[in-house]
């Protein structure tokens, strides 16, 4: 007997699921868990300073300006706190709030991605999905309602998104921003057709300009050619509508540009560039150098619980693809296998255009910090959600998986080499509050109890070719 779990999250149930999720997730510990992060604390008291003062074009720290991060997060933390809270402004939960909403809102629309390019609302890839497995299986497998939500439960319980959710920085505005963006784009790369004008994704892009500067235009843009590149054709740039596109996302950055320029005589523009992204770029500002590949070991614990079988998975979704890319329809083909296949191809090819490109540039930048890669990870759960479906259909349907003394032995490395750093998640969640002088041992005893058994049981699951069940255990 299995369960099935896509009459759970069909529809709205599906977002309501993963909101439940997210508030278990992220709202403990908003108050309670002191700055980790010095830029933090630089972001709350230009916020708070920001809010004290009523100048809302200029970010000063203290006595000095800070020209360092574009205004977006200032105001939204400046807005949560008049909200919420009277002088002297000083309950860092206010502040946190809007990386929470914002992890949240990302993981939303993560969900919505997925749904899109797997095309959940097409009856004709449910049917598939759900008689693609032999008579004598118990179960079929996963179909794209399940994938999309296995996807945005893995960013949610991600490493890097619950960490970037307890801390008013940029980085949770950033990714909500991403996959807005993102979303927008997959809404006309695939169509052949009239498209309309995609306002999702010049939005997303003016506000992760707002936020994080040139870090959302680079995604965009080496997403879009890397596109173009695979589907062999320019046509995506005319469906942008790039002239109505840039005037919108100029008419979200344009003012608060306009009125910084003003306000500091330009110095703005040019103290950021100079002394904060500039220098990223050729050396290991502040300390924070490190050599290519540093990102792929730490997403084993960043991406964790997904980080399990990431690696594989990506694996599994790239061959899928290349086969897939091989197949020729026959004209007995039925109509909703070929548009599985369809689906399926353009999903991973959207995911892998989001990730590779980037990942590549972040890993040849000098400077690098664990969280930079946060707005790929959406692409990433993705691939990791559509490669273990894919792998687990091939074992239901009695295939061999992996292939080869080789691949059992790459599965068991992967394997073990994801246990290390969910062992020592479970040390840090024990350790951490008396490291950090925190109420709450015995919870945290069974936290940690939790988080071991949880890493022993999904690491049998994966021995036993259980890799849905796996995801599933590491999300819970």
């Amino acid at each position: 007997m299995s369960i099935r779990l896509e009459p759970l999250i069909r529809g709205w149930r599906g977002h309501l699921l993963l909101s439940l999720y997210c508030a278990l997730i992220f709202l403990p510990g908003l108050s309670s868990v002191p700055p980790l992060d010095r830029d933090e604390s630089r972001y709350v008291q230009a916020s708070r300073q920001m809010l004290e003062s009523g100048d809302f074009v200029r970010i000063r720290f203290q006595d000095a300006p800070r020209h360092k991060k574009p205004v977006a997060v200032h105001w939204l933390q400046s807005l949560s706190v008049s909200l919420l809270q009277a002088e002297p402004y000083d309950d860092i939960t206010a502040y946190r709030l809007v990386s929470a909403l914002s992890a949240w809102g990302a993981v939303l629309l993560s969900l919505a991605l997925g749904r899109r390019l797997l095309g959940v609302a097409e009856s004709g890839l449910e049917r598939s999905a759900s008689v693609s497995a032999p008579a004598h299986i118990d179960s079929p497998p996963p179909g794209p309602d399940t994938l999309a939500f296995i996807a945005s439960a893995l960013l949610a319980g991600s490493f890097a998104l619950l960490s970037e959710a307890h801390q008013a920085k940029t980085d949770a505005l950033l990714c909500l921003w991403v996959v807005m963006m993102q979303l927008g784009l997959a809404r006309i790369a695939f169509t052949t057709g009239r498209s309309g004008f995609p306002w999702l994704f010049w939005l997303g892009l003016g506000l992760g300009t707002l936020t994080k500067g040139p870090v959302a235009p680079a995604i965009a843009v080496l997403t879009i050619g890397t596109l173009m590149i695979g589907q062999r054709s320019a046509a995506l740039l005319g469906k942008l509508c790039p002239l109505r596109g840039l005037l919108l996302a100029a008419a979200v950055v344009a003012p608060w540009s306009v009125a910084i320029y003003l306000a500091t005589d330009g110095q703005f523009f040019s103290q950021a560039a100079s002394e904060d992204f500039l220098p990223k770029l050729v050396s290991g500002h502040e300390s924070h150098g490190a050599p290519p590949g540093y990102y792929v070991l730490t997403a084993l614990l960043m991406f964790w619980p997904g980080s399990m079988l990431a690696i594989p998975a990506l694996a599994w979704a790239v061959q899928a693809l290349r086969a897939r890319r091989a197949d020729r329809p026959t004209p007995s083909m039925p109509a909703s296998t070929m548009n599985e296949q369809m689906r399926l191809r353009q999903a991973i090819l959207f995911a892998l255009s989001w990730l590779a490109p980037t990942w590549l540039l972040l890993e040849l930048v000098p400077t690098k910090l664990p969280h930079y890669t946060l707005p790929l990870y959406p692409a990433l759960a993705l691939l990791t959600a559509i490669g273990v479906g894919l792998a687990q259909q091939r074992v239901r349907a009695g295939a061999t998986l992996p292939a080869g003394r080789t691949g059992r032995m790459l599965l068991w490395t992967h394997t073990l080499l994801w246990s290390v750093p969910s062992l020592a998640l479970a040390a840090l969640v024990l350790l951490l509050p008396r490291l950090l002088e925190l109420q709450g041992w015995p919870g945290a005893v069974l936290l940690a109890m939790l988080v071991t058994a949880a890493t022993v049981t999904a690491s049998l699951a994966i021995v036993r070719r259980r890799l849905v069940a796996a995801l599933l255990i590491g999300i819970i």
